[in-house]
């Protein structure tokens, strides 16, 4: 979306480091050093940085502030590394990323994951909501309180015998 808007972007996924779609570096590229590529190469003009746990614990981040974090979950499958054993501990670790997030910026949260909803509380930034799942009480209650909330809605489409068919 923001290539298509004009941006000149660049990337960090678990496959490799991307400047506008060209694969500059291949392998798992989710740590600080990766991030500093991107934020050094002078062309970049937006950064989506896939920041790992395991990058985090050895050398931070890679960079100080951010505009917007977001946090996708909090499970079990990511513990076991440099004593995170409990998903506590690994949500402190993965809170980093959107704690650096500027006091004008978003983080974006998992509405579904009860570890996500705690760190919500620690934050000093705009917050704003996601959820597979339009009934999920919490986003229903958020979506009440006027809190930013964005789901995915199963029937966007209205189906046959709605339309006599």
């Amino acid at each position: 979306m923001v290539k298509n808007n004009g941006y000149k972007v660049g990337f960090t996924t678990s496959d490799g480091i991307y400047v506008q779609n060209h694969m500059m570096e291949k392998g798992d590229t989710t740590g600080p050093v990766s991030a500093e590529y991107i934020l050094k190469d002078p062309t970049v003009e937006f950064a989506v940085l896939e920041t790992a746990r395991g990058g985090i614990l050895r050398s931070g981040l890679g960079f100080s502030r951010c505009d917007i974090a977001i946090i996708t979950n909090i499970q079990e499958d990511h513990l076991g590394l440099s004593d995170i054993h409990t998903l506590d501990d690994l949500a402190r670790v993965k809170s980093t990323v959107v704690k650096s997030v500027k006091k004008d910026g978003w983080a974006i949260l998992n509405a579904e994951d009860e570890q996500c909803l705690k760190i919500a509380n620690e934050l000093s930034c705009n917050v704003a909501y996601f959820s597979m799942d339009e009934n999920n009480p919490i986003v229903k209650q958020f979506s009440k309180e006027g809190k930013i909330v964005a789901v995915y809605e199963m029937d966007l489409l209205p189906s046959k015998k709605e339309n006599g068919k």
